[in-house]
This record gives structure tokens, C-alpha cells and sequence, in this order.
């Protein structure tokens, strides 16, 4: 007799139980993964798993002899059996169908329901917790459109999207005119982000910079341009956006650094807010640098030239 068969019969027979667990475990695996109900008779179901039982035996006594070599014997034994690699592809698909529907019915829900938080505030909280161990408020009120003063729309629109209502949520002529300005000797790629993407990032997706993140706003800005309209957008952009440490939303800001409710905001108001837009963890509309009200002031002037974007806007 062979010395490994020897030795197998020498393993006591809680050893033994376990080989046979995992045996048969795996036989049941490899009749699901290649498919033998679907074989042309029982006996040949029963020849190929007989053939599979024998090569996983020889693998507790061997493991490098059960390869992939073994899998192409399995074929040429078989030529019948449907041989499919393990639903790995299966998996993704449903996985890719499941985000996708997902995604559309967020978004549809969002058409008309308040956002309860974004992904932008979680990750605020998720910076808490790794950089100070601690668990951090977040200031943020959601109000309707017809809640928030005509002069905030104006302001953001004149500060981060002047073409808001020309494109189909993306500004083609900034993306190149930000390329143009970095091949001509920029140190980096200004961003052109609009409002809508910006209303996608903040409401669904992290701040990391990736390939995959920049595909999925991609999706969810044309989402969002397809089923909301634009004074959808601008109403939901003013409630997620961020004017302050963990402060989000124009209502929030509004009674912080002025008192008052967002539809009494003043034009001058409506522009500081949205001159500290950029970054307002930095820029601060309680203590405005000089920057900040040189940009305010511009933000004023082009507000005059553009016009009111909307004299009211309903949600």
C-alpha cells in the first residue's frame, strides 16, 4: 500500500471527517460551476463526478496536483459538458445591473425629496473619527426653494456656473479653456466643475481623486440633468453646499453669519456666501480677507451683468 494512503488511514477521525467535508464540499462546487445537471444522461453526470472525486482524493494526498490542468482533462473526458468559468462574470453583471438601478432610483427619489445627508457629510464624520477620535455636529437645514432669496441663485450661479442653464451639465468651453491654460505652461488643471457635478459629487460620491470616481460623476451629472430640472439643481446645490467647518446648506449659513432665514438674504450677503465657495474651510464669511471681498465684489459685478437668473423658483 502506498505510504500516503497508509498515513491517511492513520489520521484519527475527527482528520479524516474534515478531508471528507471539504471533498465533498468542493465536489458540490465544481458539479455547480460546470454545470452537470446539465449533462445529456445520469450516467454521464455520474462519470464526471466519480472523475471529479477521484482528482480532489488525489489532491488531499497531492494539493499541486489539482490545477487547472486537471480542469482541462475534466473537458477532454466530457466533451458534452458545458464548461463556463465561475460566475465571476455573473456576479459583476448583477452587481453592475443592482448599482445602476440603484443609482436611477436615488436620483428619482431625490427629484422631490430632501436629501437627508450626502456623501460629503459622512465623509466629514469619517475624517472626525480617524483624525481626532471624536464624533462632530453637523450644522445643516434643508428648505424648499421658494425658501431661499432669488439673490443666493444669482450669486452661485455668477460665482461657480455662468452657463448653468446654456449647457447640459457640463461646460465644454471651461474644460477647454482649463486644458488650453495647462498645456500653456499652468501647474495644474484648473477645475470646471459645474453646479451639477458639483451637486453630484457632494450628494453622492467621497473627495478622492480616481478614474472610477471620475466615471461615476460622470453617470450621476447626467442622471441628474435628465430627470430634475435646472431649478431643481440650483435649490438642492444651495442646501448640500458647504459655507464652513461642518456647515453645510444656504439656510444653516445664513442664520450663522447673519441671522436671518435665507429668503431674506441681501445681494451682498448672497455674494459673500458664494465668495467663500471655493473653500470655505479656508475662506470665511464671518472674517472675510481681502481676497474674499474682492471676490465678493466681482461676484456683485457679474451678478449685474448676468442679470437675476430667476425672479422665484419654485421646488
Amino acid at each position: 500500500m502506498p505510504r500516503n494512503c497508509q498515513n491517511s488511514r492513520r489520521s484519527p477521525p475527527r482528520t479524516r471527517g474534515f478531508i471528507l467535508f471539504f471533498v465533498s464540499l468542493a465536489v458540490t462546487e465544481k458539479a455547480r460551476a460546470f454545470h452537470l445537471l446539465n449533462l445529456p444522461s445520469i450516467q454521464a453526470q455520474t462519470k464526471a463526478i466519480s472523475y471529479i472525486r477521484k482528482s480532489l482524493l488525489l489532491a488531499c494526498r497531492e494539493p499541486r496536483t489539482l490545477t487547472l490542468y486537471s480542469l482541462c482533462n475534466l473537458a477532454k473526458k466530457f466533451p458534452h459538458l458545458p464548461v463556463e468559468s465561475l460566475p465571476i462574470r455573473a456576479i459583476l453583471r448583477k452587481t453592475l445591473i443592482l448599482l445602476v438601478a440603484s443609482s436611477i432610483a436615488a436620483v428619482v427619489l431625490l427629484r422631490w425629496l430632501p436629501a437627508p445627508t450626502t456623501a460629503f457629510m459622512l465623509y466629514r464624520h469619517y475624517e472626525d473619527l480617524i483624525d481626532d477620535h471624536s464624533y462632530q455636529p453637523i450644522d445643516y437645514q434643508w428648505v424648499s426653494a421658494k425658501n431661499i432669496s432669488s439673490n443666493a441663485m444669482s450669486a452661485v450661479i455668477a460665482s461657480e456656473d455662468q452657463q448653468f442653464y446654456q449647457h447640459f451639465g457640463f461646460d465644454l468651453q471651461s474644460i477647454g479653456s482649463s486644458i488650453n491654460a495647462y498645456i500653456n505652461g499652468g501647474q495644474r488643471l484648473r477645475g470646471a466643475s459645474t453646479i451639477t457635478q458639483q451637486v453630484a459629487k457632494n450628494l453622492f460620491l467621497t473627495p478622492s481623486k480616481s478614474f472610477i470616481r471620475k466615471g461615476l460623476e460622470v453617470w450621476f451629472t447626467l442622471l441628474i440633468e435628465i430627470l430634475w430640472s435646472k431649478e431643481r439643481i440650483l435649490a438642492v446645490y444651495l442646501n448640500i453646499a458647504e459655507f464652513g467647518d461642518h456647515l453645510f446648506g444656504i439656510e444653516a449659513a445664513s442664520q450663522r453669519y447673519f441671522g436671518i432665514p435665507a429668503k431674506n438674504l441681501s445681494r451682498p450677503q448672497a455674494a459673500m456666501l458664494a465668495a467663500t465657495l471655493p473653500n470655505p474651510l479656508l475662506l470665511k464669511a464671518a472674517r472675510p480677507s481681502s481676497y474674499v471681498i474682492r471676490r465678493q465684489q466681482w461676484i456683485l459685478r457679474q451678478m449685474r451683468n448676468l442679470g437675476d437668473s430667476r425672479d422665484s423658483v419654485s421646488d
